[in-house]
């Protein structure tokens, strides 16, 4: 079994406003039950309560609108519904300005065999708080602070180590920045060859010696 990294064709970036006073968390992905939406909406309503100017901003397709307009009550039964803020699909040039321009990027999904949203904000420097199951840790890395997805009042807390502490976030940014080199494109590209290759090469032999 050969394990190849997806890539990204965002170019790896050191930002300089990691330390800014910005107040947007960003949460990008399609909506549905397994992205954990609806534990992010209850622990962005306990850091909000001590950060009332903050936003949380998420991008993503409604996949499942059972599911999608239960997260929007959710929002609205807490008294978020200006501090939260669904943009729906976007396109690629808006969505590398909000990578840009956003604080704090959190990745609450419970289930991912990867998470490309995850390497694009590790690509832009930005600070994380991702969750400690599945692909993640093995993505992330060092690079970022880990939590329980299941756990809203864990999540509250890496999203508030990262609001409070400037020198925190632009450490973690720069860890993402030069993790995001390790899973470039040509890597992806390099390694899928070597293993096409590996395979010809094995079923020639294999040939060979059933003539």
């Amino acid at each position: 079994l050969d394990v190849i990294y997806h890539g990204t064709s965002m170019p790896p970036s050191n930002r300089r406003n990691n330390t800014s006073d910005s107040k947007t968390i960003l949460a990008v992905s399609d909506i549905y039950i397994q992205k954990n939406y609806h534990t992010l909406i209850q622990a962005f309503g306990l850091v909000h309560k001590e950060n009332p100017e903050l936003k949380l901003v998420i991008v993503g397709r409604e996949i499942d609108e059972f599911y999608s307009r239960s997260v929007r009550e959710m929002a609205n039964a807490l008294r978020l519904t200006d501090a939260v803020e669904f943009l729906g699909h976007v396109n690629p040039p808006e969505l590398s300005e909000l990578y840009e321009n956003c604080h704090i990027f959190v990745f609450p999904s419970t289930v991912e065999t990867f998470g490309n949203p995850l390497l694009e904000a590790m690509s832009f420097g930005l600070p994380i708080a991702c969750s400690n199951t599945a692909a993640m840790p093995e993505v992330i890395g060092d690079a970022g602070l880990m939590f329980d997805p299941s756990d809203e009042g864990d999540i509250a807390e890496k999203i508030k180590q990262l609001l409070d502490n400037p020198v925190l976030r632009e450490e973690l940014g720069k860890r993402a920045s030069i993790r995001a080199r390790e899973f470039s494109l040509s890597r992806t590209a390099i390694s899928t060859a070597r293993v096409l290759h590996s395979a010809c090469s094995a079923t020639s032999v294999g040939s060979r010696m059933l003539r």
